[in-house]
């Protein structure tokens, strides 16, 4: 569906919020707007399909990650369980 943005912003938190305001309807992935959808502020337009999104964690080479880097790693892997995963 082509659209014209009135509004450009890097954050989809910030894009969920824009929305929330009143700022127009966008494509949100279901993590950030589940709960909106739940309570009724958001409501499904439509969907997306086609290939699954990628999520990448980059950290320096040659060192361990740190224990925070590990848990976001690990918050992020039982989060997204369900998902397919690839190589």
């Amino acid at each position: 569906m082509p659209a014209t943005p009135r509004l450009s912003l890097s954050s989809p938190l910030a894009i969920r919020d824009a929305v929330l305001a009143g700022a127009g309807a966008a494509f949100l992935p279901q993590t950030i707007a589940a709960g909106d959808l739940a309570e009724g502020r958001l409501v499904v337009l439509g969907e997306r399909h086609g290939d699954p999104e990628e999520v990448w964690i980059v950290h320096a080479s040659g060192r361990l990650p740190s224990r925070r880097l590990r848990a976001l790693i690990d918050l992020m892997v039982d989060f997204f369980a369900d998902e397919p995963l690839t190589a």
